[in-house]
């Protein structure tokens, strides 16, 4: 004999005037390049942590591992430019002109060594 169960669809009402409201028990909730901007700062601690560790034994960091921290540590753009890499930051090695930032720790050397003399 077969018994067929037919389950109760009234079920239970449900305002939809309500909405549910963000959960912000663990934290606030953040807009999507708020977050992707907090995931590059997260990554350009990272790669840059890496890269000091790698620095500490008093040696430059090599190209081989360079491209090893790229492989574990991938960075967006954005990353990339917050850690100062990318062919954007190169400067080239025979070129002796200095750079804006170089010439300006020039000046302010220059001023200071000139107001120490006076």
């Amino acid at each position: 004999m077969t018994v067929a169960y037919h389950p109760d669809l009234t079920g239970k009402l449900v305002d939809v005037t309500r909405t549910k409201a963000l959960d912000s028990s663990h934290g606030p909730v953040l807009s999507a390049p708020k977050k992707q901007s907090r995931d590059d700062s997260v990554m350009a601690r990272m790669f840059g942590m890496v890269e000091l560790q790698l620095q500490i034994g008093g040696r430059l960091v090599t190209d081989t591992e360079m491209e090893t921290m790229a492989e574990r540590y991938p960075l967006s753009k954005s990353a990339a430019v917050l850690c100062k890499i990318g062919p954007a930051f190169l400067e080239p090695l025979d070129d002796d002109k200095a750079t804006a930032d170089e010439a300006m720790d020039n000046e302010e050397v220059m001023l200071w060594m000139k107001r120490r003399m006076a």
